[in-house]
């Protein structure tokens, strides 16, 4: 069942292909959080999306694992996510990537630690027809942070990724993964940072924890 959606940006999850004791297929999408409260990671970025899925499938190389790919998230059944919760929905809304001082990627398990916006969606009785309606505030949020780390048009980036071919698009996507460094856990992430296309480099800055609070979105 497609997901209908309102947002600012296209959205995006990151999803691979899984099995159930009885044999069953599902289709697993990746997660992010603290380990008490965590949700399903959602891309603001196509570009973004795809640095964490190659990054991730690095790490499983030759496990045997079915590897992790990008998915419009109209495309992704959040519906049926949502029947296999109690009461909520817990989403994380991500425009870029927790970083060290120097700007290497903050890594666990194979996989960079995303920075987010955290999104809950109370659930109503009959969640048949619903359309997720993610708020206005938290994409207008980062369109801030993205100022002020020096990334003034990733907005109009992330929509030019959008329409790029896929053969651009790869060509992109090998650059922006050739000049990342990355570290394992650190004590604290005090940073972040986003790959500017304009200028072709990764740009950070120290994080606000004040602004990446949760917000809660409307849910029809």
């Amino acid at each position: 069942m497609p997901t209908d959606y309102t947002a600012s940006f296209t959205l995006w999850v990151v999803v691979r292909s899984q099995s159930r004791p009885d044999g069953s297929r599902f289709v697993e999408p990746a997660w992010t959080g603290d380990g008490e409260r965590s949700g399903v990671a959602i891309f603001v970025s196509r570009l973004d999306a795809h640095i964490y899925a190659t990054l991730r499938n690095g790490w499983l190389a030759g496990d045997g694992a079915d590897k992790w790919h990008c998915l419009s998230l109209q495309a992704f059944d959040l519906h049926a996510y949502a029947r296999d919760q109690n009461d909520s929905v817990n989403c994380a809304a991500v425009f870029g990537f927790a970083c060290d001082a120097e700007g290497a990627l903050v890594m666990s398990r194979g996989a960079p630690c995303p920075s987010y916006f955290e999104l809950t969606f109370d659930l109503p009785e009959d969640i048949a027809d619903v359309v997720f309606h993610f708020n206005q505030a938290v994409f207008e949020a980062m369109c801030v942070l993205w100022q002020e780390i020096g990334a003034r048009a990733q907005p109009q980036s992330i929509n030019r990724t959008e329409a790029m071919s896929d053969g651009a698009f790869a060509w992109l996507l090998d650059i922006a993964l050739s000049v990342a460094t990355e570290t394992g856990a650190v004590a604290k992430a005090d940073h972040w940072t986003v790959f500017e296309p304009l200028s072709m480099r990764w740009l950070r800055a120290p994080t606000e924890v004040d602004a990446m609070q949760g917000a809660k979105p409307t849910l029809h």
